[in-house]
């Protein structure tokens, strides 16, 4: 069990290890403060993969990833994936991975992160 500290006393969490940026990411801040309509972020690199933070509204276009996976998180709101053969419902706290060379598009019921 980790000591709690006076919130007062919490700093944000930002430190350089051995020449590399270790930072806090709030996913539900950065979405919170977004008023554009669509948005769409890299908030980092990990090994070969890249994570993004998206504010997304209606329907976004069938795609096809050949080369990855696609994750989807969601962190408010609803995310429906229409794949070939189903569709996936996502709520809040909710993932999904599309498989490589799967063929998908997102739908959301009104705004979604």
């Amino acid at each position: 069990m980790f000591p709690m500290r006076s919130p007062s006393k919490v700093k944000p969490f930002t430190t350089a290890t051995c020449g590399l940026s270790i930072k806090l990411i709030d996913v539900k801040q950065l979405a919170n403060a977004c008023q554009q309509t669509w948005f769409n972020q890299t908030l980092c690199r990990v090994n070969d993969s890249v994570v993004r933070v998206g504010v997304l509204p209606g329907e976004f276009h069938w795609h096809k990833h050949d080369n990855e996976e696609e994750f989807f998180y969601v962190v408010e709101g609803r995310f429906l994936i229409d794949l070939a053969d189903r569709s996936v419902e996502l709520l809040p706290g909710q993932g999904f991975v599309v498989p490589r060379g799967g063929t998908a598009r997102a739908l959301h019921s009104g705004r979604s992160c």
